[in-house]
């Protein structure tokens, strides 16, 4: 028997998972690609070239366990080159089973796939691979975005879809973690399947799964032991339901699709009582929909072993309706008391029921929604360098201590834009237009201070005053500091620090009249912002504390996580004496890392002075 995960043996040898301190970053994978006949072994890729972007940097994606790059043969044939983020005991044995299963069955929404032990040389030492071909395609959610109102196009999909699982439950195959990302619709609209890490194959029986497929997607109740070939049946339902809805419904898609999901998100599925989408197909007119929504209901409070597959959903009646509470439980009617109703008991309501509103929740519950791609409020705009001439004091900066954690980020694409420096020149400032960024990097608003680096640990802190704000901030004697001037922003830009050429972190201030918390500036201003604009992907949801480490400047603070592009963004922002005041620390892939310990502590040291 094969152990796939926190085991010690593989077909009987003992093996050991290498230390991830000692693992290959997306930096360290970035520079040997650039130079293929000299890092990597297998010799078509040798001889072929790493495409790059506009700015000459290798394109790359990343997810949880890989970053991919495409390469291009002398023959004109794409590869897409796989480099793991993080070691297993048991990658050799598991991808070369797969892969001759693979092949055995033929299917094809699969694509082939080499797996090399020893492909790629970093730092002196030889690191596992696996190429396979490059599939041309347009991810779920991007296709449905680009049809949502061709039903015509949408059920035709679904049809492939369902005929597509029954294909894979017939080879005792299952994906592992069907959800947008991994599922590619081809210019002649075939589906393929892409990202293998968590396929089932009958050869991995009484292993365990090596993750646990997208929240938003999966059974509330799934975990790493459950591993079967059907450990799809539930988010195979939940597609084809999320397809022939907004196929009768196209609303659908534009009220509750965000950057990580289709329609149907992790709240839904573990609060269904309170769930306005699940209220909406349990009523629609549609019988097909209302038998999907019905079986998802009734399967969600039983072990996710027992759900059925997409085929039994389709074939079989609709189950009982379960009463789920939709609402805050009302009071009891004034009058004679009722005697009990004699007759079948009742089936129990689905859902935990919800305590009695106080009247101040409005004021502070605020929904949040990942509406939309992440965005910014500087968008294309022209910024003027002017040097500031002062005298900078050296202060100590109370940082509080805190626990730290190893950020290990699947980073995306990395680009080098040049910093302007010039004081009269005027040229756009290189934010990143676009994001290449699959899925949610492991990151959220709220672990994103208590993440550490051992870069910058000595740092000579200077002091940035600006009276006329009413702010002072601490920065490195190290990085450069620039007045800057917007020309296409409502808000009035204070100060930009800049290390190089593709880090930087901006504060900025804006007249906003009588919003008065950080909560409600998120809300009517940021997040409207974001759902304008498609060039942007919000990672996290918007996380609000009045508490450290999150605070900006002693107040209650906003944080937003957000990729663009090549780069990754962080901005806190909270609101003081009538004003916003955000700060902004974006920095290109290979470098958000490095120097996020220093613009933690720059973010950490701004004070109010007014």
């Amino acid at each position: 028997m094969s152990v796939f995960r926190g085991g010690k043996r593989i077909n009987g040898t003992k093996v050991s998972a290498p230390s991830i301190r000692d693992w290959p970053t997306p930096s360290d994978y970035m520079i040997s690609v650039q130079k293929p006949q000299i890092f990597l072994k297998d010799p078509e890729l040798k001889t072929s070239t790493v495409i790059k972007d506009r700015n000459e940097v290798p394109n790359v994606v990343s997810g949880n366990f890989a970053s991919v790059y495409r390469f291009k043969t002398k023959g004109g044939k794409n590869i897409a080159l796989r480099c793991f983020l993080k070691p297993t005991t048991s990658q050799s044995v598991r991808y070369e089973q797969l892969s001759g299963y693979l092949k055995k069955n033929n299917l094809s929404f699969f694509v082939g796939f080499h797996y090399n032990k020893e492909g790629i040389l970093v730092r002196g030492k030889f690191y596992p691979i696996v190429n396979m071909e490059w599939v041309e395609g347009r991810q779920l959610d991007k296709f449905i975005r680009d049809h949502q109102r061709n039903k015509k196009q949408l059920l035709e999909l679904s049809d492939k879809f369902r005929k597509m699982m029954i294909q894979l439950k017939s080879a005792k195959i299952a994906h592992g973690d069907l959800q947008h990302g991994n599922v590619l619709i081809t210019s002649n609209a075939n589906i393929k399947l892409i990202d293998y890490d968590g396929v089932y194959i009958p050869l991995f029986a009484n292993c365990e799964s090596m993750e646990k497929g997208h929240s938003n997607y999966q059974h509330p109740m799934r975990d790493n032991k459950y591993f079967h070939d059907n450990i799809d049946n539930f988010s195979s339902v939940l597609i084809y339901l999320s397809l022939i809805a907004i196929a009768s419904d196209p609303s659908l898609f534009t009220r509750f699709n965000n950057p990580d999901n289709i329609i149907f998100t992790e709240k839904d599925l573990k609060n269904p009582a309170n769930s306005e989408l699940i209220r909406i197909l349990r009523n629609s007119k549609v019988e097909t929909i209302r038998r999907c929504m019905n079986h998802l209901i009734s399967g969600i409070n039983k072990k996710p072993s027992v759900f059925p597959d997409l085929e039994t959903v389709l074939t079989t009646p609709i189950p009982t309706q379960t009463p789920v509470m939709l609402a805050t439980p009302q009071a009891p009617r004034l009058g004679t008391p009722q005697a009990p109703r004699l007759g079948t008991p009742q089936a129990p309501r689905l859902g935990t029921p919800q305590a009695p509103r106080r009247k101040f929740d409005k004021k502070v519950k605020i929904i949040i929604p990942l509406a939309g791609a992440s965005a910014v409020l500087f968008l294309f705009y022209i910024f003027t360098v002017q040097p500031i001439n002062q005298v900078a004091v050296p202060l100590p900066l109370p940082v509080p201590s805190q626990v730290t954690v190893p950020l290990r980020l699947p980073l995306s694409s990395q680009v080098t834009v040049p910093f302007p420096l010039s004081s009269q020149i005027q040229v756009p400032l290189p934010l990143p237009l676009s994001s290449q960024v699959l899925g949610p990097l492991p990151l959220s608003s709220q672990d994103i201070f208590t993440a550490t680096s051992n870069k910058d640990d000595n740092l000579h802190l200077l002091t940035y005053n600006d009276p006329e704000n009413g702010v002072s901030i601490m920065y490195p004697d190290n990085w450069k500091i620039y007045k800057t001037s917007l020309q296409f922003l409502k808000g009035y830009p204070i100060v930009t620090f800049a290390k190089g050429s593709d880090v930087r972190l901006m504060v900025t201030t804006e007249h906003i009249g009588n919003i008065s918390s950080p909560a409600t500036f998120l809300r009517k201003i940021m997040l409207p912002e974001i759902e304008k604009n498609d060039n942007f992907t919000l990672l996290k949801e918007p996380a609000i504390s009045s508490q450290l480490p999150t605070m900006l400047g002693g107040r209650s603070a906003y944080a937003l996580v957000y990729s663009s592009d090549n780069y990754i963004n962080l901005q806190v922002g909270t609101i003081y004496a009538g004003k916003s005041y955000f700060i902004v620390y974006a920095s290109t892939s290979s470098k958000f890392y490095e120097n996020y310990e220093t613009a933690k502590k720059i973010i950490s040291s701004l004070k109010f002075t007014q």
